[in-house]
């Protein structure tokens, strides 16, 4: 039986990294490394819980926003942070999360500061964030994962739904015992791939439907792990071919529309090419007006220089000269 138990176990692990391979190369992106300070990270955890990152990043935005510090935020109403979270499932569960968290920080040290959690172990880690009132297992999971860097899978609802329509976990464990239980199936050094690109796939608006509680609950048979991995490429390319019918029914009718558009334009080009002969005549016309404007041109310029030679004549005609009339008078 122990050998049965490890062979299943690393026929899981490389399924598992075949679907990763194969979710890899239909979703963008890469798992995100962050700044964050201990309780943000937890505040950010907060935010993700059955969400996409898109999600969880403009919910974190609101939160930091809406108030000027972390005391204002401690002593805000319960119905002014679930406002924060509107549009997310269980926005009020996520508001005692946050109040409980700023509190449990502020009646400790007067402070939130937070930071000396990453100087603990796990176990430490674990039991202190175990304190905290109304924290789910994901936040607390999550807090470790991303701050002391364990072999920790944190699974909530719509991740654990994925893992069990993979074959990895049963539908009745809860989701502690579920992340418990996928550690023999990913790796540590794969860890952070395979959520990343598991929430992908449970928050795809074309897929929630797939992976709600009430379709596990109706479906209670065993999952062959031979056909996973062909279950979920027939998955992914009827997505595709569905996107494709959308868009050729729009490409055809811009081809008929283009073909009528061409006809009348051949047809203005007949008459366009007439108007040019005509205007090639009237350039013949505009030609002869002009050498006619020349030969009247020139007319006056004959005249002019005939003047100036009768200027030139008239002071010679004068001739007073008075040396013939002085030789009369002898």
């Amino acid at each position: 039986m122990a050998t049965a138990q490890k062979t299943k176990a690393a026929d899981k692990q490389n399924l598992s990294k075949k679907l990763v391979g194969t979710l890899k190369k239909y979703y963008k992106g890469a798992p995100r490394k962050t700044d964050l300070s201990v309780l943000e990270t937890i505040l950010y955890g907060v935010c993700l819980e059955n969400t996409s990152y898109e999600d969880a990043d403009a919910a974190f935005k609101r939160l930091k926003k809406s108030f000027c510090d972390f005391n204002e935020m401690r002593v805000s109403s319960i119905s002014e942070l679930t406002d924060l979270f509107d549009g997310l499932p269980h926005a009020e569960k996520r508001a005692l999360q946050v109040r409980g968290v700023l509190q449990y920080i502020f009646e400790k040290s007067f402070d939130f500061d937070f930071e000396s959690l990453r100087r603990k172990t796990l176990e430490q880690g674990a039991r202190q964030l175990g304190r905290v009132k109304d924290l789910s297992s994901f936040v607390r999971l999550f807090t470790l994962q991303n701050i002391l860097g364990g072999h920790i899978i944190p699974l909530d609802s719509m991740s654990k739904n994925i893992s069990v329509w993979f074959g990895f976990l049963e539908h009745e464990l809860s989701l502690e015992e579920a992340s418990e239980g996928i550690k023999s199936i990913v790796k540590k050094a794969e860890v952070p791939l395979y959520c990343y690109f598991l929430r992908c796939l449970a928050t795809d608006a074309r897929f929630v439907k797939q992976f709600s509680e009430d379709h596990f609950k109706k479906e209670k048979k065993e999952i062959d792990l031979d056909i996973v991995l062909d279950r979920l490429t027939k998955l992914l390319s009827k997505s595709t071919t569905t996107r494709k019918k959308t868009t050729t029914p729009k490409t055809k009718k811009n081809v008929t529309k283009k073909v009528i558009t061409k006809k009348p334009a051949a047809k203005k080009s007949s008459p366009a090419r007439k108007k040019t002969h005509g205007k090639k005549t009237v350039k013949k016309k505009t030609v002869k007006k002009t050498v006619k404007k020349k030969v009247t041109s020139q007319k006056p310029k004959r005249k002019k220089p005939s003047t100036k030679k009768k200027t030139v004549k008239k002071p010679i005609i004068k001739k007073k000269k008075s040396a013939p009339k002085k030789k009369s008078s002898r």
